[in-house]
């Protein structure tokens, strides 16, 4: 795996540590932890569907050579959207924003980290 989405996945990883600590520990905000704790895992599995398929795809052109190929979007946006119909079908456990939210954790978190880890020049 990459050391970049590495970095990403613990730093996320302890993000919804937080997150179950305050689902936990605040009961006025439950849901929006709760919500941030799904798209959260929704963003995650993205990023390890991606990552996946990029190495396929690697691992395809080094072999056989330039084929078209897809990077699985749809996989993706269905991951995306399983958590989003969650939200909405349980709107007392969790909330529909946060959620969505969540579900952009990840490649943030992962910009961030490409960001801060670049060498800088003197």
């Amino acid at each position: 795996m990459n050391d970049l989405l590495k970095k990403a996945m613990r730093i996320a990883l302890l993000l919804l540590a937080a997150c179950l600590l305050v689902w936990a520990l605040v009961p006025s905000v439950r849901t929006v932890a709760a919500g941030l704790l799904v798209g959260a895992i929704a963003s995650g599995i993205n990023a390890l569907l991606l990552q996946r398929r990029v190495d396929l795809i690697g691992k395809t052109v080094a072999e056989r050579g330039a084929q078209r190929m897809s990077l699985g979007f749809l996989s993706r946006l269905a991951t995306v959207l399983l958590a989003v119909m969650i939200a909405l079908k349980f709107p007392q456990h969790l909330d529909i924003a946060s959620t969505i939210i969540g579900c952009f954790l990840v490649p943030f978190i992962l910009l961030l980290v490409g960001i801060l880890s670049r060498p800088h020049k003197p």
